[in-house]
C-alpha cells in the first residue's frame, strides 16, 4: 500500500481546521429555541403598551416575562420614530409607525430591570422608561391569574402632553 502524497495530508488538515473554525464561530448548527410567549409592543409618546395576545392581557409601562425562556416581541410605533432598548438586546430596535418588527429575546434569570426608548423622539429615554419583571414560571402564572381577576385596574396613561420629566430635560 502506497502512502498518500503529502499534498493530500495537507489538504485534509486544512479542511479539518476550516471546519472546526467555522463551527466555533457560527456555534452549533441546531436551530435556536422557539419562543414560548409572544408580546405585541406599541410605543406611544410618552409610554409603552404591552399586549399579550394569547393571554388577553395588556399592560402599560410594565413588561412581565417568564424567566429562562425566549420571548418574541412584535413591535411598532403608534406615532413617531421610537427605539426599543432593553437588557439582553445588543442594540436598540427602531420602531416606525405602521411597520411591525419582530425580535426573539432570550430571558435569563428572574429579576427586575428597565428598558427605554433610545430615539430622539422628543420624549427622552428618561420619560420612556418601562419596568421589566422576569419571573420564575410559577410566579409568572400567578401574575397572569391576578391580571385575569383584575383587568380594569390596568389602564393606559392619559398623556396628551409631554410628562414632567420632559420639562426637566428641556431645561438642561
Amino acid at each position: 500500500m502506497n502512502p498518500a502524497p503529502p499534498w493530500v495530508t495537507l489538504a485534509a488538515a486544512v479542511v479539518c481546521i476550516c471546519t472546526v473554525t467555522i463551527l466555533a464561530v457560527r456555534g452549533p448548527l441546531s436551530p435556536p429555541p422557539a419562543p414560548t410567549l409572544t408580546i405585541d409592543v406599541v410605543a406611544h409618546q410618552w409610554w409603552w403598551e404591552f399586549e399579550y395576545p394569547t393571554l388577553g392581557i395588556t399592560t402599560y409601562d410594565e413588561l412581565h416575562v417568564p424567566s429562562d425562556s425566549v420571548v418574541r416581541f412584535r413591535m411598532a410605533s403608534a406615532d413617531v420614530l421610537h427605539a426599543f432598548r432593553m437588557p439582553g438586546v445588543n442594540q436598540s430596535v427602531t420602531l416606525v409607525p405602521g411597520r411591525w418588527r419582530e425580535l426573539d429575546v432570550p430571558v435569563g434569570a428572574p429579576g427586575e430591570s428597565y428598558g427605554t426608548c433610545d430615539a430622539t423622539c422628543g420624549c427622552g429615554a428618561v420619560c420612556m422608561r418601562f419596568r421589566i419583571v422576569a419571573s420564575a414560571r410559577d410566579d409568572f402564572r400567578r401574575w397572569i391569574l391576578r391580571q385575569d381577576a383584575l383587568p380594569a385596574l390596568s389602564r393606559p396613561p392619559s398623556r396628551q402632553a409631554a410628562p414632567a420629566c420632559a420639562a426637566v430635560l428641556a431645561s438642561d
